[in-house]
């Protein structure tokens, strides 16, 4: 059974849907994560075998699968997220499976249940847990055993005066660090007994705490100097997409562990059966988006604006170049 007209299918595997206030285990406590009312769960066996019970009815499918876990949490800190994130790499036709970590655990923890050649590795750099020689130790490592690697970086506003620096050491070591913009709520570095003074002096002064008022113009100049790509930065600021072209749906789709299919975050396709049974058909081509704006590089990718000049890497779930100058997997 062919679900594409290519053969190629990408899938973006998450453990909940948008709406859900729960996410998986995290070894992290971010200032900008805005999870606010969101709870970690544990889960349990049943949990795993109704994910795994999906992922085996998709072994009939002919198409190529590039499978992504985009998980809200650390996947290495997660035993269910692990577990199954094993077990999707190990099916036949998944030909490429991204981990996207946050790089804390040393890779001979887990590499022995992966398949290198399968597996990608989108690793977050996050500067306020972890030093910068102990991520690359561990990301060259990877590569060691054989796995693609590339680095990304959320740049806060205090942060984005390293940004350079970083930059350089990575790509000394042959690392690709992408930068990224969070767009929500930021929440600065203020010593405790000084929190209600802070909060009462970015009200009184009108100081921005949320994303992206809280970047200057020169901050903003100086991180977008590091972007892959200023298509990608224009999209991540909040350029409008409402009614653009989109391939998501077409060749992409969100599948949730409950078996629900969308074409991104703003709209329900239907569920796995639908899918396997032929009562749901993936488009043939691009159709509008529904969302005010795309800010999630692994969706913005499909827009055909995006295409016009970029073409997808068949390594990486967001990951791409320009068509006239093809970068290969291996430069990653």
């Amino acid at each position: 059974m062919r679900i594409t007209q290519a053969g190629t299918l990408r899938i973006n595997f998450r453990d909940f849907l948008p709406h859900d206030k729960r996410r998986i285990r995290c070894n992290y406590r971010c200032r900008y994560c805005n999870q606010a009312g969101v709870r970690q769960v544990d889960f349990t066996a049943d949990n795993f075998t109704q994910a795994s019970n999906l992922w085996d009815r998709l072994r009939a499918v002919e198409d190529r699968l590039l499978v992504k876990a985009n998980f809200d949490g650390e996947i290495f800190a997660d035993n269910w997220a692990q577990k199954i994130c094993f077990y999707i790499c190990g099916l036949p036709n998944v030909s490429r499976f991204e981990f996207i970590t946050n790089n804390s655990l040393d890779p001979d923890v887990y590499m022995a249940h992966i398949n290198p050649s399968k597996a990608v590795f989108n690793c977050s750099f996050h500067p306020d847990f972890v030093g910068i020689e102990q991520f690359i130790t561990h990301m060259l490592k990877l590569k060691r055993y054989g796995s693609r690697a590339f680095a990304t970086m959320v740049v806060t506003p205090e942060r984005a005066g390293q940004l350079g620096s970083f930059v350089s050491r990575f790509r000394s070591e042959g690392i690709l660090l992408k930068p990224i913009l969070l767009l929500g709520r930021y929440q600065p570095r203020v010593p405790r007994p000084l929190k209600r003074l802070h909060k009462n002096l970015c009200r009184l002064m009108d100081i921005k705490t949320v994303f992206p008022e809280a970047y200057s113009k020169r901050t903003l100049g100086i991180i977008r100097r590091y972007y892959y790509s200023d298509l990608e930065f224009e999209y991540q600021y909040g350029k409008r997409t409402k009614g653009s072209l989109c391939y998501a749906g077409s060749d992409m789709i969100n599948l949730y562990k409950d078996g629900t299919v969308m074409r991104c975050f703003t709209e329900k396709l239907g569920s796995i059966d639908d899918l396997l049974s032929g009562g749901l058909r993936l488009a043939t081509g691009p159709r509008p988006c529904p969302a005010e704006t795309c800010q999630c590089p692994t969706h913005m990718i499909f827009l055909d604006a995006f295409r016009q000049h970029y073409s997808l890497c068949d390594d990486y779930a967001d990951h791409y170049y320009p068509r006239k100058e093809p970068v290969h997997a291996e430069e990653i």
